[in-house]
């Protein structure tokens, strides 16, 4: 039986200890990930909340792991970086990953509005 191989797109964004925290889940995403691709990373002003500037980028991966496996590793990954319902809750965010896109069926539509998305796909693309 031949495994298929799906395409993914996640966002990464950290408002605290930013360049450590997007540091530490490149590193991560790479250990966890064979084939892997990242977009520069871009400084942005958040939204819908009073913090510190964001850091953001974009990965693509090409993996044989199910959407559910994906979805935990990425958990592991935040909770690794110090991620918690609680901190997020009161606007710091460690670390926050997303998954965009899995073989083409986009997730986080309110994410594709904001332009540094779109832009930072297009580098991974």
């Amino acid at each position: 039986m031949v495994s298929k191989s799906s395409t993914v797109l996640i966002s990464l964004g950290s408002n605290f200890k930013q360049e450590e925290n997007i540091g530490k889940a490149v590193k991560l995403i790479e250990e966890n990930f064979s084939d892997v691709r990242f977009s520069s990373f871009k400084w942005t002003e958040p939204i819908g909340l009073h913090s510190d500037a964001f850091l953001n980028g974009i990965a693509m991966l090409r993996t044989e792991q199910s959407m559910e496996a994906i979805s935990n590793i990425i958990h592991s990954i935040e909770e690794c970086c110090g991620a918690s319902f609680i901190d997020k809750r009161n606007g710091i965010v460690a670390i926050d990953i997303d998954v965009l896109e899995f073989n083409n069926v986009k997730f986080h539509n309110t994410d594709w509005l904001r332009s540094y998305i779109n832009e930072l796909v297009l580098e991974v693309r």
